[in-house]
């Protein structure tokens, strides 16, 4: 066991302890995480130690750690070959002695010292190594990463919280985890901005994969067990995928022609830059080089950085879809111009721009709009269960066909009610919601319109509803939740 793996052992085991309360008590104690950011402190104080005492092993194996910008080139000058003896002079009647009919092997093909090949490998310019590190890092700068690093992931989770796809428990966990792990956890895949997106990227992808097995499971047992609720279920989904497959269809020739266009962008943006940067190299002496190039080369990191790209196409994939389903005459134009890209590349292939990679782009969006179908569906369909009124209790989330049915009394929403936390509803809230519920003459054994048990659980929520992914599970058997949220985060975890 290497020193950097006693906290992520530590981040396990904190995310772990976390799903079993969020599932046992419905929420996420904040001392939690202040039990890891404690642990987090307390390893990064050893690691000043060490560093110190001149023995600092993770800043030993991961250099680039500890220091800012990007390694130096290391130049190599290239030598020449030593010449060969020269061959003792024959007789005329004896040269055919020295000379082989057959020609010799590859590997020991002669070396003609007096071609001109021998003079321009004389001349060569010097070859350059791919740049590294060859002194350990420095520890404050790994401090000033690690630092950064957390206060991103706790953006980022505030980001998520605000939008109502995580609970604000979920997002003081994702920042804590962030701090928790050393950054040596991502070495795999090392995003120097946000080195934490891989925990993040990793959580949505451990969620679509365990919702995907959930509802083959679900699918299974309605196959051989039927009921009439599971049928109730699957027919609603099979409705809400008829209703929102002209906007899944836009949103996929949308988004290929957005890859497109970003790929398009990094070609010209390119070139741009190099041009840019031959311009700053000629301002030395009247602008410090490092002036220009410094913002330059962070310009083209995030043009070259497919992380930046999925990102964007991920937050922008609904509102794009919207509106081509509510812009015919744009959504014509948008596919006309994609398939019209596609014949071009097939015929006419130019530097990356090939059918091969034209077909790569449109799987990952096949895959990126498959990703949304399952959670919109999980959310909007599977993910609730119906209640009566008086079983309504605080910390719950109303279902998207009960927000439905508020809306048809305005006043409710707007003065009664107010909004709706994405933890759920509050003790007054569920109080205004029973009087509400009576004053329409409903009683007190009707069921409630849906709304969907919400203990604040590890995992996104749908925009449209905040009920969060892995929650719909009833208070009497949490197991299936604990299985649910423990499994994404701790599995994401080890999956680094």
């Amino acid at each position: 066991m290497t020193w950097d793996s006693i906290p992520q052992v530590a981040a396990i085991l904190i995310a772990a302890i976390a799903a079993i309360s969020d599932a046992i008590r419905g929420k996420i104690y904040n001392k939690f995480a202040l039990s890891g950011l404690a642990i987090s402190g307390l390893w990064l104080l050893s690691l000043a130690l060490m560093d110190m005492a001149g023995k600092p092993p993770l800043l030993s194996r991961y250099p680039e750690l500890g220091h800012l910008g990007a390694p130096p080139t290391v130049t190599v000058a290239q030598t020449t070959p030593a010449k060969p003896p020269e061959r003792p002079k024959f007789m005329p009647w004896e040269e055919a002695q020295d000379v082989c009919v057959w020609p010799p092997p590859p590997s020991h093909d002669p070396v003609d010292v007096e071609s001109p090949s021998a003079g321009d490998a004389a001349s060569a310019p010097d070859q350059q190594q791919a740049p590294v590190w060859t002194e350990p890092g420095s520890f404050p700068v790994y401090l000033l990463k690690v630092i950064l690093n957390a206060a991103l992931a706790l953006l980022v989770g505030f980001g998520l919280w605000w939008v109502r796809m995580w609970a604000a428990g979920d997002a003081k966990l994702f920042a804590t985890l962030a701090a928790m792990l050393p950054l040596s956890t991502y070495h795999k895949a090392y995003w120097p901005i946000f080195p934490a997106y891989v925990l993040l990227f990793n959580t949505f992808l451990a969620m679509l994969a365990i919702l995907l097995v959930e509802l083959a499971y679900r699918a299974v047992r309605q196959a051989l067990r039927p009921t009439e609720d599971e049928a109730a279920a699957w027919r609603q989904a099979v409705t809400w995928c008829r209703s929102h497959l002209l906007e899944l269809a836009t949103g996929f020739i949308g988004m290929l022609f957005l890859f497109i266009v970003i790929k398009t962008l990094r070609m010209v943006a390119r070139q741009g830059l190099i041009a840019l940067k031959e311009g700053a190299r000629d301002m030395v002496g009247v602008v410090p080089n490092e002036v220009l190039s410094a913002p330059l080369e962070a310009i083209s990191y995030l043009l070259q950085s497919n992380v930046v790209v999925y990102f964007i196409l991920l937050l922008i994939f609904h509102p794009f879809a919207r509106w081509m389903v509510r812009n015919r005459r744009a959504a014509y134009a948008i596919t006309g111009a994609t398939f019209a890209f596609l014949v071009l590349v097939a015929f006419f292939p130019y530097g990356e721009m090939t059918l091969e990679h034209a077909l790569t782009m449109s799987g990952l969006m096949l895959a990126l709009v498959f990703g949304l179908i399952l959670y919109q569906l999980y959310v909007n369909v599977f993910d609730y269960r119906a209640v009566r009124i008086w079983e309504l209790r605080p910390r719950m989330i109303l279902s998207p066909r009960t927000m439905d049915v508020l809306k048809e009394d305005k006043d409710l929403l707007e003065r009664k009610m107010g909004k709706v936390s994405p933890d759920g509803l509050d003790a007054e809230q569920v109080k205004v919601l029973r009087r509400w519920w009576i004053d329409r003459g409903r009683g007190s054994g009707s069921p409630a319109p849906s709304p969907s048990p919400l203990p604040s659980s590890p995992g996104p929520s749908s925009r449209s509803s905040p009920a969060a992914i892995w929650s719909g599970c009833e208070p009497r058997a949490p197991a299936g939740c604990f299985v649910r949220r423990a499994g994404v985060w701790v599995w994401t975890i080890c999956i680094w």
